[in-house]
């Protein structure tokens, strides 16, 4: 099992020389951009390196991952039953991204719908009373959305990655932060023959492109939400630079009976971004009888509460036996599927 579902069909990988140290780098047919893996290089299949290659700073070597995934698996496992488990692969990637830094601006016009309740005392004497009603008004709105951003995206086009929300949120929110450095091959913890670049299959052109209309989608969905109805919303896009960058992170394999997991870590943060954890008869035990205590709570309230007419205790037992069932149903789902992060499961 593989981080990407890649096609089955033969790749005719061709191999250049890096532009920088000569060492022998291989393109697939659906690359458009490299890095060596000797000296750090990123180019493209022209031999133009990328000049402002950038990178979020690795804090932890794959062998110090390799122990946080141990230590979090048997935490997370430590009531259903596993005994051990097998780490059976795992391996310090880099993710290509591009990112865009910009100004955007969006000028966009409408009306919202805005309703109030209006009251005023009528009458006098005995007669005084205050009256209360609800108006409805229409209030044009022409507003101006300006931000500087900073924009990633992955640059890859056909693969699936696993865990790649998780990835790319946490990208973007390193990116907005500005948190990353110049690229120092030194500086990635482990020897580059442990680490594998992913290469790049989207030229900074098409990059740019396919950010700005994201922007514009965008602004476009905020003008909607602040308006009821949305005239017209146009952005302008003052592009301040592009930039290449490699975010790091660990994806691990491990085996518990017949069934292989997977893991992936931020190589930043050292966190578990994404990870499948087993369910076991233990835990499918332990989750049933939560879900039957549920069930004995609602029937004794059912009992507190029990009308005195006959036909009222019978509709009033069919309620809460419904109810009883469709908790019982959702525990059974809860057991056959769930996700996990450090805050969240995911399991197989």
């Amino acid at each position: 099992m593989n981080i990407f579902l890649m096609s089955s069909r033969t790749l005719s990988i061709e191999t250049v020389s890096c532009p920088s140290c000569g060492a022998p780098t291989d393109f697939n047919p659906e690359d458009v951009l490299v890095t060596c893996n000797f000296c750090g290089t990123t180019f493209t299949r022209g031999s133009q390196e990328i000049s402002d290659h950038k990178f979020i700073v690795p804090k932890h070597s794959l062998a110090e991952a390799e122990k946080k995934i141990h230590d979090w698996i048997r935490k997370k496992t430590r009531f259903r039953g596993v005994k051990s488990v097998t780490l059976v692969k795992a391996e310090k990637l880099l993710i290509p991204y591009w990112v865009m830094h910009s100004r955007a601006i969006s000028k966009y016009r409408g009306y919202r719908r805005e309703t109030y309740t209006e009251s005023k005392t009528v009458g006098s004497g005995k007669n005084k009373r205050t009256v209360t009603k609800t108006v409805t008004v229409f209030v044009p709105v022409n507003e101006t959305i300006d931000e500087e951003r900073y924009d990633p995206l992955i640059c890859r086009m056909g693969a699936i990655l696993f865990g790649y929300e998780e990835i790319n949120d946490r990208v973007k929110e390193l990116v907005m932060k500005q948190s990353f450095e110049d690229f120092s091959i030194e500086a990635l913890k482990d020897a580059p023959e442990k680490v594998k670049f992913l290469n790049g299959e989207i030229k900074q052109s098409e990059a740019k492109e396919l950010i700005e209309t994201l922007i514009q989608d965008e602004h476009r969905n905020r003008a909607r939400a602040d308006t009821t109805e949305l005239f017209d919303c146009r952005t302008r896009i003052e592009l301040n630079g592009m930039l290449f960058l490699h975010f790091p992170i660990v994806y691990a394999e491990y085996q518990y009976g017949k069934e292989t997991y997977r893991v992936v870590v931020d190589g930043n943060s050292g966190k578990i971004l994404l990870a499948e954890l087993p369910i076991t008869t233990r835990f499918r035990i332990m989750a049933e009888l939560v879900t039957f205590a549920t069930i004995f709570l609602i029937w004794g309230a059912a009992l507190f509460f029990i009308p005195d007419s006959p036909n009222e205790f019978s509709v009033s037992v069919l309620a809460f036996l419904v109810v009883a069932v469709i908790l019982f149903l959702g525990g059974l789902k809860t057991n056959s599927v769930a996700w996990a992060t450090e805050s969240r499961v995911r399991e197989k």
